[in-house]
């Protein structure tokens, strides 16, 4: 009889091997468009130990495993490639990005949690210059005050909105 293989906690993986097997609920998914890599399903994942990490399936692979990405939901996911976590606007603060490839498997799981998994920055942190990371997207929570009209910008010849609130800590 086989051995059942465990579950590798997201704050262990590493980038010197694909065959990695992990239990994770999709906190977030959406679509992305860029020149450099075309149409992209993203997602934040989250383990039971609360650790988060930024997945992206690209294009070759959306159509096989589209069907299985569901936010709020529990997955298995096995054989991916991993890379350096860098840049801009990273949606998560762990220090690798997942990428599934033409060998990766995303199976159904009972959920294991009902948590929702957020890494939330704390307002002294935010307003403390050396703070946080510019790079690194935070989750806030926090009592709207005041906002302003919805401004609409064209971006890349894509038509964007941006809304400015002002936010009390509820502490």
């Amino acid at each position: 009889m086989a051995a059942v293989q465990a579950f590798t906690p997201l704050a262990d993986i590493k980038p010197f091997k694909t065959h990695w097997k992990i239990q994770v609920k999709i906190v977030h998914s959406w679509t992305q468009y860029t020149q450099f890599t075309g149409e992209t399903v993203e997602m934040v994942l989250a383990d039971t130990a609360g650790t988060l990490i930024h997945a992206t399936v690209k294009k070759p692979q959306v159509s096989k495993l589209q069907r299985f990405i569901v936010s709020g939901e529990w997955r298995i996911i096995e054989h991916f490639t991993l890379t350096k976590s860098t840049g801009k606007y990273r949606a998560t603060k762990h220090g690798f990005k997942m990428s599934m490839m033409e060998k990766t498997v995303i199976s159904r799981t009972p959920a294991v949690s009902d948590d929702i998994y957020v890494d939330l920055a704390n307002f002294p942190d935010i307003l403390n210059e050396a703070g946080l990371s510019e790079n690194i997207l935070i989750d806030v929570l926090g009592q709207v005050v005041s906002f302003n009209e919805m401004k609409i910008h064209d971006v890349n010849n894509k038509i964007t909105k941006r809304l400015e609130c002002e936010l009390r800590d509820t502490k």
